[in-house]
């Protein structure tokens, strides 16, 4: 009987310590930011090559979005709540958008109704 006794107990405490050690499903996730530069910046060239085949950018065009890319990925770096990396999320679209011309914007727009986006981001950077 007491054998039985002492596997309970420890299973038990076994148990209560693997579960503690997990750590917070929400502590963990909202602090990682993508730490990988190469594969960012590959995601980010192939997200500007798509949206270059849908309102044909220009080369300058390309550069500063480029570099749009590239000023908020260092302002990201340093953000630690979601709430603000939804809104360099929500400036770096506008900034996007107004390196387009208004045609651009209007096939852009377009595009992006005909294909039912979910959300109203255009381009996922």
């Amino acid at each position: 009987m007491k054998k039985n006794i002492i596997a309970i107990v420890v299973l038990v405490t076994l148990t209560i310590g693997n579960s503690f050690a997990q750590g917070g499903y929400v502590k963990h996730h909202t602090t990682v930011i993508q730490s990988n530069p190469r594969h960012d910046s590959r995601v980010e060239e192939n997200q500007i090559k798509h949206l270059d085949r849908i309102v044909d950018l220009t080369n300058k065009q390309e550069n500063q979005i480029q570099k749009i890319e590239n000023k908020y990925d260092r302002l990201a770096r340093n953000q630690r709540s979601i709430k603000n990396l939804k809104t360099l999320d929500t400036n770096k679209q506008k900034e996007i958008l107004a390196v387009l011309n208004p045609y651009q914007r209007k096939k852009l727009m377009a595009y992006q109704k005909s294909y039912g986006s979910h959300d109203k981001r255009f381009y996922r950077g």
